[in-house]
C-alpha cells in the first residue's frame, strides 16, 4: 500500500473536512445553484431566486434550526423569543395565538405585560419615554412598573421612581442615570451622610463627586469647574501613570508623550514637543532600549524585524541593522537589514523585505513547514505579522 506523505494528508484532510463543514451548514435551493443557511429555510422570507427554501411541501418535512419553533400551519419557522412578542411572524399569526400566549413562559431577560399576552424585555419597563413597547401600554404605567420591578442588581440601590436601579458610584456624578434623576437630587448629593464612592471627592459646590483620574486634567466635569481650578492644580500631585504638561496645570497619560500625532493632549501643545518629551521621559522597562528620538523604548528583539516600533523609526535604521547580530534562533536576510525567525523560511509567506526568505526553496523544506504550521494551528497559535 502506498502512502501519502503526512503534510500532505493532514493538510489535504483538513481542506476537506472545511468544505464539508460548509456544505452541511447550508441547503442548496432546487436550481442546485444557491446555497441558504439552514436559519434561512422555512421562516417566511423567499432568499432562493426559485423560492424553493420557502415551498410548503419541502417546509412540512423541514425540522427547524436550534431555538425556533413551527408554526400551527407546520410551514414557517420562528424563533422561540419571537414568540408572543406582539408582532406576527407566523403567516397564520399562531405565533400570538391567545390562548397560547396565555399559559407561555417568556424567555429570560423577559416579562409579560399586565394582559398576559404579550413579552417585552425587562429593560425596556418605563424606560423614560412616551412610546410603548406594549400594546395595552402597561410598560409605561408607573403603577405597573413598581408593582412588577425586579430586584436590584447586587451592590445598586433603588432610584426613587422605586423602579429602576443604580450603582452608588454613578450617584451624584453629574450624570443622569436614574429616569427621574434622583441620582442627582441635591439634598441627597449635599448631604453629610452620603458616601463617597473609593478614588471620588467631591466638588466645591458639595453636590457632584468626579473620580481623581479627572482632576486637573483639562476638561471640566464640575458644574462648578471646581475641578480644574488653577490654583488647586498647581499644587496637584498627578495620579499614578499620569504626569504634568509644562503649564504644571494640567494632567496627561504618559503614554501619550510624544506619541507622532498632530494632535495635543495638553492644552499648552508641550506632550507633542520634542524638547519637553526628551526632558521629561520615564526611564526604559527593564530589557529595553531607547530610540534615537530619546524619548521612546523598544524591545531590542523588534529591531531590525522590518516593522516600526519606534515613532521616528530608528529601530530599523539601515547602518545599525547591518552590524546587527541576529538571535540564534533567527536569519539574516539578504539584505542583511533584517532578522526573521528561522521557522518563517520556505512557508509559503514572504516575511523579507527582499523576498529572500522564498528563495531555493524546495518541496522538503515547504512540506516541514507546513507541517509546522499544522501543529502551530493545532495548538492555537499563530503566526505574527
Amino acid at each position: 500500500m502506498n502512502y501519502l506523505p503526512l503534510t500532505i494528508f493532514v493538510i489535504g484532510f483538513c481542506t476537506n473536512l472545511s468544505l464539508s463543514v460548509a456544505e452541511n451548514n447550508c441547503e442548496k435551493c432546487k436550481d442546485n445553484v444557491q446555497c441558504i443557511p439552514w436559519g434561512g429555510l422555512c421562516n417566511g422570507y423567499v432568499h432562493c431566486d426559485d423560492q424553493s427554501d420557502e415551498d410548503p411541501e419541502f417546509c412540512r418535512d423541514f425540522s427547524c434550526s436550534s431555538g425556533a419553533v413551527k408554526c400551527k400551519n407546520n410551514i414557517e419557522c420562528v424563533r422561540r423569543d419571537n414568540l408572543c412578542d406582539g408582532y406576527k411572524d407566523c403567516n397564520d399569526e399562531s405565533d400570538e395565538d391567545p390562548e397560547m400566549c396565555k399559559d407561555f413562559q417568556c424567555p429570560s431577560g423577559l416579562m409579560k405585560c399586565r394582559d398576559n399576552l404579550q413579552c417585552f424585555r425587562i429593560g425596556f419597563l418605563c424606560a423614560g419615554t412616551e412610546n410603548a413597547f406594549c400594546n395595552d401600554r402597561s410598560d409605561i404605567d408607573p403603577e405597573f412598573c413598581r408593582a412588577n420591578a425586579p430586584e436590584c442588581p447586587k451592590g445598586d440601590v433603588r432610584c426613587k421612581n422605586e423602579i429602576h436601579c443604580v450603582n452608588p458610584r454613578y450617584q451624584c456624578d453629574g450624570l443622569k442615570h436614574c429616569p427621574d434623576n434622583s441620582d442627582e437630587d441635591v439634598n441627597m448629593c449635599g448631604g453629610k451622610s452620603f458616601q463617597l464612592s473609593s478614588g471620588t471627592v467631591k466638588c466645591k459646590n458639595n453636590i457632584e463627586c468626579v473620580h481623581q483620574h479627572y482632576l486637573c486634567d483639562g476638561y471640566t466635569k464640575c458644574n462648578d469647574e471646581s475641578d480644574e481650578d488653577q490654583e488647586m492644580c498647581k499644587d496637584f500631585q498627578c495620579t499614578s501613570g499620569f504626569m504634568k504638561c509644562r503649564n504644571n496645570l494640567q494632567c496627561f497619560p504618559t503614554r501619550l508623550l510624544c506619541v507622532a500625532t498632530d494632535d495635543a493632549f495638553c492644552l499648552d501643545g508641550s506632550n507633542i514637543d520634542p524638547e519637553f518629551c526628551r526632558a521629561n521621559a520615564p526611564e526604559c522597562p527593564k530589557g529595553e532600549v531607547r530610540c534615537k528620538n530619546g524619548v521612546h523604548c523598544v524591545n531590542p528583539r523588534f529591531q531590525c524585524d522590518g516593522l516600526k516600533h519606534c515613532p521616528d523609526n530608528s529601530d530599523e535604521d539601515v547602518n545599525m541593522c547591518a552590524a546587527k547580530q541576529c538571535l540564534s534562533y533567527e536569519v539574516k536576510c539578504k539584505s542583511g537589514l533584517q532578522c526573521i525567525l528561522k521557522a518563517y523560511l520556505c512557508d509559503n509567506d514572504t516575511d523579507c523585505d527582499d523576498g529572500s526568505d522564498e528563495e531555493n526553496c524546495n518541496d522538503a523544506k515547504r512540506n516541514i513547514n507546513s507541517l509546522m504550521d499544522y501543529h502551530r494551528a493545532a495548538r492555537g497559535l499563530k503566526k505574527s505579522n
